[in-house]
């Protein structure tokens, strides 16, 4: 839904939205992580977290929020590389970059 928001152009809803999934799954996820193959479904309760906290930095990288836009990519190389989830990390990675090219030396 967040991303929708966002693609409608809706940016504060859809960052808003992004912030609820983060708190809700936070509120939520209470057993540590485990291999995949033992906690399933935790794993995709972080990859819904992993989009979001993504969505969330697109969104504030349309809002030249720089520096929330690397705060939410952070957060999104950390859980990729922690749950083992290779297609977010190089996006991630790209955008940071991308960031860090913007700002002036």
């Amino acid at each position: 839904m967040a991303a929708m928001a966002w693609l409608q152009g809706n940016v504060k809803t859809s960052i808003k939205l992004c912030n609820q999934v983060h708190s809700l799954i936070d509120e939520n996820l209470t057993t540590q992580l485990k291999p995949r193959t033992e906690n399933s479904r935790q794993i995709d309760f972080q990859i819904v977290k992993l989009n979001a906290y993504l969505t969330s930095a697109l969104c504030y990288l349309g809002h030249w929020r720089l520096e929330d836009a690397l705060n939410a990519l952070d957060e999104v190389t950390a859980l990729a590389g922690y749950i083992d989830i290779d297609k977010f990390e190089p996006c991630a990675l790209f955008y940071i970059a991308y960031i860090h090219s913007l700002k002036e030396p």
